[in-house]
């Protein structure tokens, strides 16, 4: 899952400021990235643009002392992590007490646990220009294990528990039910295929593919990797 960051700096352009920054696929402007925006929103103070509160950061707080772009980035992701965590968790929960199914595996499926990645910085721009700019992703990648389930379901019933197993260790493409699921259907953003088998799938129905799952027209695939 790749996760658009904007990092801007004033418009004086001497650095001496923190930086603006702004997770774009993290706003309530669309349906897609308002998804993005439940599991963040506690870090982000303009809904609108997905612009970071500087509060949340003791690296942009302490910009002055440091002036390290990798170290407000490195802390960013550690941020960003942590929450995709609990937002998995309370998912989990609410499909052990009763929540809708359906709701709670796409959850499961498209917010899945996370393995860090040393961000990459780039970024344009000189010296007196009106604003400096980096844009980068990075991919946050995993899948949910069950040696997290005893904690998630030690005060709920053997039955939830067995349940919440199933779908943690249903990792397969459902297609070839041999190759582990490693492509992100878009929109509905289920992740239930291999690429070999998405690749036939889309050539089998050309431009009305649908979600195996849901049903929803496919408008795009995005490949994840472990």
């Amino acid at each position: 899952m790749k996760l658009p960051l904007r990092v801007q700096f004033s418009a004086n352009s001497n650095f001496e400021d923190p930086p603006r920054v702004y997770f774009l696929s993290a706003t309530t402007s669309s349906p897609e990235t308002r998804t993005n925006y439940d599991f963040l929103s506690k870090i982000i103070v303009d809904s609108s643009v997905g612009e970071v509160r500087r509060g949340t950061l003791s690296s942009l707080e302490k910009w002055n002392q440091h002036g390290s772009l990798l170290s407000v980035l490195s802390e960013l992701q550690q941020k960003a992590t942590s929450l995709l965590m609990e937002y998995c968790q309370a998912s989990a929960l609410s499909f052990a007490k009763g929540g809708s199914e359906a709701a709670t595996t796409q959850k499961i499926d498209s917010y899945i646990s996370t393995t860090p990645l040393n961000p990459t910085l780039c970024g344009t721009g000189s010296v007196g220009s009106t604003s400096v700019e980096c844009d980068m992703d990075w991919l946050l990648v995993g899948h949910p294990t069950v040696r997290n389930a005893p904690d998630l379901f030690r005060n709920t019933s053997p039955t939830s528990k067995h349940n919440f197993e199933e779908m943690s260790t249903a990792n397969v493409c459902v297609i070839c039910l041999e190759a582990g699921r490693n492509v992100v259907l878009l929109p509905c953003r289920h992740l239930v295929l291999c690429l070999s088998c998405s690749l036939r799938y889309k050539d089998h129905l050309a431009d009305e593919m649908l979600c195996p799952i849901c049903r929803i027209p496919i408008v795009g695939m995005l490949e994840i990797f472990p």
